[in-house]
């Protein structure tokens, strides 16, 4: 008996024609519902709607800001507090997700910034002591001493006050490394001395330029 005689008596068998048809069907919905819910699944996660993420190293923070407004995507800056030489100041030196990878529409991008050169320090308590005193103090710090006032106060070459771009700034303030800041002094003469001179001034190391550019 060949394989073609089997098979014909086979689906000449009513049960057998039955329980084969409901099997059919039971695969077909089976398959059915599966490729339905895959294909929802597609349309929600929106599966093959991706950017690719632009190159941002070495571009700065405004020109990265416009690429990822192109590409639809959104950033989070992460600044570096390790300066590298190889950056220009303000430009990205890290992203994540790196470049060229292809993320999602409305993607937050995080960046790493090259902050500027000179790092901020800490203005020292130097109110009231001695200049001979403050010198070495500001120098350890790498401010540099501008203009020196001398106004009328008993305690003579004490601080009295420091200013750095003509705004005055006190111990604890934050300002960068190489900035130029003014000292205003006692002259050791009272109010009331008729020998005392107000507002005599001198320059430290003859440097009359105090914006250097170098923001508080």
């Amino acid at each position: 008996m060949n394989i073609k005689t089997i098979l014909s008596q086979i689906f000449q068998n009513k049960n057998i024609r039955f329980w084969g048809l409901q099997v059919f069907l039971a695969l077909f919905l089976l398959f059915g519902g599966i490729y339905a819910v895959l294909l929802s699944l597609d349309g929600f996660t929106r599966h093959g709607e991706f950017v690719v993420v632009p190159d941002l190293e070495h571009v700065s923070l405004s020109k990265a800001q416009e690429l990822l407004d192109k590409s639809h995507l959104r950033y989070e800056v992460r600044d570096s507090t390790a300066y590298n030489k190889d950056y220009p100041p303000y430009t990205i030196m890290k992203q994540n997700p790196e470049a060229n990878e292809k993320v999602k529409k409305d993607r937050k991008i995080y960046l790493t910034i090259n902050p500027t050169n000179y790092r901020k320090v800490e203005l020292p308590k130097i109110i009231r002591r001695p200049l001979k005193e403050a010198r070495p103090n500001l120098a350890s710090l790498s401010l540099k001493i501008g203009k020196i006032t001398y106004v009328n106060d008993i305690s003579k070459d004490a601080v009295l006050r420091v200013f750095h771009k003509g705004k005055e700034i006190h111990p604890g303030d934050k300002i960068f490394e190489n900035s130029v800041i003014d000292l205003e002094c006692g002259n050791g003469f009272s109010m009331g001395d008729p020998e005392s001179i107000s507002n005599s001034t001198q320059q430290e190391g003859g440097n009359t330029d105090n914006s250097e550019g170098i923001d508080f």
